[in-house]
């Protein structure tokens, strides 16, 4: 049986696979991790623009009338090959566009799933607010080979959950 996290962590990756009218780059795969990939497997892997989406620190409430507010570090990377050309440096203008259509791309879709009321993020065990802290961005991580643009965004996700449920 998954964790009330591990279906939020799951309806996060569906709402960021969903197809949004206007997205700059639409991810060619999305998926939950333990740990950021090697680089190298990404590449050998012939996906251009891939998410990975990774939970950290959980902090739980003291229970309430039976239900416990759980608060969760979620990390979302958002990768996209800029092809097999010299590496580009951060300074160019265009890796900065990049990085900032991947993660306006992100928020996009992070929205429309929040704000949908038939959407998976909002069901009987409770409201799940994604954006319950300061959304961090982190416009360029490291990339060993340079051919990447990988942004981060970093938000709190937070959601009720019964006492007695994982």
């Amino acid at each position: 049986m998954a964790s009330r996290l591990q279906t939020v962590i799951e309806a996060l990756v569906t709402a960021l696979a969903a197809t949004l009218a206007g997205t700059a780059y639409p991810p060619d795969q999305v998926k939950a991790v333990l740990f950021w990939p090697d680089e190298e497997a990404v590449q050998k892997s012939g996906l251009r623009t891939v998410y990975f989406v990774r939970q950290g620190r959980q902090t739980d409430g003291l229970p309430d009338s039976g239900t416990v507010t759980t608060t969760v570090e979620v990390y979302i990377l958002a990768a996209r090959w800029l092809g097999t050309e010299a590496p580009q440096a951060m300074q160019d203008t265009a890796r900065w566009a990049v990085s900032a259509d991947l993660m306006a791309d992100v928020q996009a879709k992070l929205l429309a799933a929040e704000n949908n009321p038939a959407g998976k993020l909002s069901g009987t065990a409770g409201l799940v607010t994604l954006f319950a802290g300061p959304v961090e961005i982190d416009h360029e991580r490291p990339s060993d080979t340079g051919q990447w643009v990988v942004p981060e965004l970093r938000t709190l996700v937070r959601f009720r959950r019964e006492h007695a449920d994982r």
